[in-house]
């Protein structure tokens, strides 16, 4: 599914979408989504501490932002945002495992420097499958 509100284009996606780099991808291209937000119920196993490597690589690699929610509680928790570009100057965010609100700014325009300074995306074959 995908929404706009105050012009910025929201795709969603749930719990083990995150894994799947195709949807993700199909979302910022075809659907020119500038935030992914993804929900689930990541359990402390020991697949817990894998989950965020997935969120900042899909931020990173479609260079949109993407926010992260996980369940509250001390079995759950630690949602993660990430914005488009992550380096020293601008991280991820971890937040912890209480509930609690937070707000965070997306910015299109951050999506438009990220893109202007790491022009990858532009480097993209239109089809990869005449490989």
């Amino acid at each position: 599914m995908v929404a706009e509100l105050n012009g910025v284009r929201i795709g969603t996606i749930i719990c083990y979408d995150i894994r799947e780099p195709e949807l993700s991808r199909h979302l910022c291209l075809e659907n020119r989504v500038h935030l992914l937000a993804h929900c689930g119920a990541y359990y402390r196993d020991e697949s817990f501490y894998s989950w965020h490597s997935f969120v900042i690589t899909r931020a990173l690699e479609n260079q949109i932002h993407v926010l992260s929610l996980n369940r509250a509680g001390r079995d759950f928790g630690h949602s993660i945002y990430c914005p488009p570009w992550v380096d020293e100057r601008t991280p991820e965010l971890h937040l912890g495992g209480a509930e609690e609100l937070c707000y965070i700014e997306v910015s299109v325009a951050a999506i438009t420097e990220a893109r202007s300074a790491y022009p990858f995306l532009a480097d993209r074959i239109g089809c990869y499958s005449l490989l």
